[in-house]
């Protein structure tokens, strides 16, 4: 993979623009074209010392400027898998499906891989979990008619929902690139989504996973897909700092990976590149 100068042509669609009667409307403005976009300074050696292929794109606000690989990257789609839990809970909250992040949903007593899946917890929990079940359980309360149409002005062409309520997210179909990735956490960050401030605020609040007093904040989330042929690990979200906001979307593609911390490398390139340029501190 080589990194390069490139030239975005248009603002990508993204998972965004959803609809709810009962929520309020405002601007879906989201990522404007960028002014300028420039290579990582790690470049390909930092993929290569981790033994991983992927990408790792960065949208600088206040300067509208990227960090992105090259072309051939630009639109490459993977599934959402997990990081659909950003969007599921903001529907969830919407449709009053889950009354906020402290209600608690009861684990059913089967037990998961992962181990903190195996308890009952709230939508703060859940989220920072990554517990399929919990979401599992908000999609169906959700419903699939409500949840057609939230994601029908989101739809790109690419979108794929007619797997059963509760597992389409998991399945190849429902699919995004890291750019339009960027573009829906652009929209939540600067409240351009049609649905309510509270909903909004509780979003942003249950996905901050790091806090350095009156240095920055990071926002986050997870997402790996794993089938017979491929594996796709994402990384996603932004920080609030000195530099204004700076989003990232950083997603690891490779079939058959070599590198047995495959899933575990997503978090450690997104903090070495952002270390890079500054966005946050070095350890």
């Amino acid at each position: 993979m080589k990194f390069n100068r490139t030239i975005i042509s248009g603002i990508l669609l993204s998972l965004g623009g959803a609809f709810m009667t009962c929520e309020t409307n405002s601007s879906n403005a989201g990522m404007e074209v960028p002014s300028t976009i420039t290579q990582h300074p790690e470049g390909q050696s930092l993929f290569d010392s981790y033994n991983v292929s992927g990408t790792t794109d960065l949208f600088f606000l206040k300067e509208n400027a990227m960090h992105s690989p090259d072309s051939s990257q630009l639109n490459a789609k993977y599934v959402v898998a997990s990081t659909f839990k950003i969007f599921n809970s903001r529907v969830s909250l919407a449709a009053e499906a889950m009354k906020d992040e402290n209600e608690i949903l009861q684990w059913d007593g089967v037990t998961h891989w992962v181990e903190k899946w195996n308890q009952d917890q709230n939508m703060t929990e859940a989220i920072a979990n990554s517990t399929v079940w919990f979401y599992q359980e908000c999609a169906r309360r959700v419903g699939e008619e409500k949840m057609k149409l939230w994601l029908a002005k989101a739809n790109d062409g690419a979108t794929d929902i007619s797997k059963v309520i509760d597992q389409f997210l998991l399945h190849p179909g429902f699919e995004l690139s890291p750019h339009q990735q960027i573009d829906f956490l652009i929209r939540l960050q600067k409240n351009e989504w049609p649905f309510s401030q509270r909903s909004m605020d509780i979003v942003k609040k249950i996905m901050i996973r790091e806090e350095v007093a009156d240095v920055y904040s990071m926002y986050a989330k997870t997402g790996w897909f794993k089938d017979e042929t491929s594996n796709a690990a994402w990384y996603v979200g932004w920080v609030d700092g000195k530099q204004g906001p700076v989003f990232f979307a950083t997603c690891l593609h490779q079939p058959e990976p070599s590198n047995e911390d495959f899933a575990k490398c997503r978090i450690a390139i997104t903090r070495k590149v952002l270390q890079s340029i500054n966005v946050i501190p070095q350890n």
